[in-house]
């Protein structure tokens, strides 16, 4: 004997037009129906956690482009290393951000550097150049040398 199948849609039972044979079929068919309903809102829950999933996943892209563009916007420090007098220092050096003046993190002078020259001055104040000292600028690292550089 074949037993009659059943079709089911995504949210709601699809009716048979053929009306089934004989009484054992009926009762097979309605205990595939209880099955079908029980099974029902299990699907009605997947298609909750997939609308949740992907909530979720809009929202870490959302984040992930957030962060890429701060980095990509914000300055990053670089490592000089810097000499006068064939004596060699290295300091981490923060461009300004938004209007604020760039500086050395472990000095208090004021700094200009000249990128063309590579030259460097340190001032006790920008507007008079008589107060500086000038020094080459041998390398300029970027940030994976400056976290080496706080690491040591």
């Amino acid at each position: 004997m074949a037993k009659e199948i059943k079709k089911v849609g995504l949210l709601k039972d699809v009716d048979n037009s053929k009306k089934p044979a004989s009484t054992t079929a009926t009762t097979e068919n309605s205990a595939t129906t209880n099955a079908n309903t029980a099974a029902q809102p299990q699907v009605r829950l997947k298609a909750k956690g997939q609308a949740e999933t992907k909530s979720f996943g809009k929202f870490w892209l959302i984040a992930l482009s957030l962060f890429l563009i701060v980095i990509v916007v914000l300055p990053k420090p670089e490592l000089i290393v810097y000499r006068k007098m064939n004596i060699q220092a290295s300091s981490i050096f923060w461009p300004g951000l938004f209007g604020s003046q760039a500086r050395l993190l472990d000095s208090d002078l004021q700094v200009s550097i000249d990128a063309s020259r590579n030259e460097m001055n340190l001032c006790f104040e920008i507007k008079s150049k008589t107060d500086c000292q000038t020094f080459i600028i041998e390398r300029r690292d970027g940030l994976f040398a400056v976290i080496g550089h706080l690491m040591e």
